[in-house]
């Protein structure tokens, strides 16, 4: 039998994991960290939104509410896959941006499984 005071440690330390890694999810000025891709929004370049709070950014969100992945971007068609994969399998993710760029531009996203 497992004595009831290790069974209460065991407890708290599991609650505190999950509020820490509950705190380092979010958007900063350069990052939104381990949210997920809540919108995919296609025309002449593509268009996210995530779960966390974009208007955090450091820059100019498209309409007010988007992060641009640029058609031109060198990395686009891995970049954009990889988005897609995430929004369908409902991952987190981190997408950085270019600092102060008009319409919120993708500098790299990352898995944060």
């Amino acid at each position: 039998m497992v004595p009831r005071f290790l069974k209460c440690s065991l407890a708290v330390l599991a609650i505190s994991l999950s509020v820490i890694s509950a705190a380092h999810a979010g958007c900063e000025p350069i990052s939104c960290y381990k949210e997920q891709i809540t919108t995919l929004y296609i025309s002449d370049h593509v268009f996210l939104r995530t779960s966390g709070d974009e208007s955090l950014l450091n820059c100019a969100l498209q309409s007010g509410v988007y992060i641009t992945l640029r058609t031109e971007h060198k990395h686009f068609e891995a970049i954009y896959a990889f988005l897609l994969s995430a929004y369908h399998q409902r991952e987190a993710v981190t997408v950085r941006i270019v600092e102060g760029s008009s319409g919120c531009e993708v500098h790299h996203v990352r898995d944060d499984r």
